[in-house]
């Protein structure tokens, strides 16, 4: 069972980095539609002018890797400036 967020390109708060972070279940890309839609998402993120820089993590990164996950998360923004 997945979780689908909908991300607002135009919602992001004054301020925010544009970092999206992607949570990829493998049981959520159960079916070949399920994939699609999941594919399409994705590129409609990296169409978004808000998002700077997308990372993706495997559900298993989440349970069990979140020290590393935190770690990537933190190298990412980083560089991404705010704007204010």
């Amino acid at each position: 069972m997945g979780v689908w967020i909908e991300v607002d390109c135009g919602g992001l708060p004054r301020g925010a980095a544009g970092l999206a972070v992607e949570i990829e279940g493998y049981a959520y890309h159960g079916t070949r539609d399920a994939h699609r839609r999941d594919v399409d998402r994705f590129n409609q993120l990296l169409r978004c002018p808000e998002i700077r820089s997308l990372l993706r993590f495997s559900a298993e990164d989440v349970f069990h890797r979140p020290g590393h996950m935190l770690a990537e998360i933190k190298a990412a923004l980083a560089p991404l400036p705010t704007t204010r």
